[in-house]
């Protein structure tokens, strides 16, 4: 009854959130996490739960340090979680992307890298076994690139460009991508750049 009701609540918090009422989002939000924190030490079943429920708390409570250590809360069950099951290996690279951006957003720009990098590697392990996959490593490192350029690794930012241009598909990733290589002159970017450019680029129009 107890993790039903901080269920019930995260979901308010997400309805309030939608219709622009940051205040009841936040609250509820808040009180959501508090709850499925309580029910989750007697039950670890609600423990993906709490995470679902952090995760919705830090993005209500963007460019602070309580998202961050929401976020980072949410990484350290899903840690827990997929070290058992494998089947919550997605979940805790998203949740490290997730945290990745709320450090860069809270300025800590160095911080953010090390998220950012653990949720590519684990993304790459998943892509590699099952290519339908690849479309969240695509995002992994669209969120990857922007983490090395905010650290001042344009360089390094080109060349997660460059890879997200190699997989199959196309998405929003691939589209920024694309832009970030162009904006560099033809001989500053990576060997092989113009050819997935023109790939890309063929892949859009058609």
């Amino acid at each position: 009854m107890t993790g039903g009701l901080g269920n019930a609540l995260d979901a308010m918090a997400v309805f309030a959130k939608q219709a622009n009422d940051d205040e009841t989002a936040l609250a509820a939000s808040g009180r959501a996490v508090t709850i499925l924190r309580d029910a989750s030490v007697g039950n670890r079943a609600f423990l993906p739960d709490l995470a679902k429920a952090l995760t919705n708390y830090g993005a209500m409570a963007r460019d602070s340090a309580e998202a961050v250590g929401s976020l980072g809360e949410a990484v350290g069950i899903h840690r827990d979680l997929a070290a058992g099951n494998d089947s919550f290996r997605p979940d805790l690279a998203a949740s490290l992307d997730n945290l990745a951006s709320a450090r860069a957003e809270a300025g800590r720009t160095g911080d953010a890298l090390v998220p950012a990098l653990e949720a590519v590697e684990i993304r790459r392990r998943l892509a590699a076994a099952r290519r339908a996959w690849e479309p969240d490593l695509s995002g992994a490192l669209h969120n990857l690139a922007n983490r090395l350029e905010d650290a001042g690794r344009a360089r390094d930012a080109l060349g997660a460009s460059v890879e997200i241009l190699g997989l199959e598909g196309r998405t929003d990733a691939t589209a920024a991508a694309t832009h970030r290589l162009l904006e560099v002159p033809p001989e500053d970017r990576p060997d092989g750049a113009d050819d997935l450019i023109a790939g890309a680029s063929t892949g859009w129009a058609t």
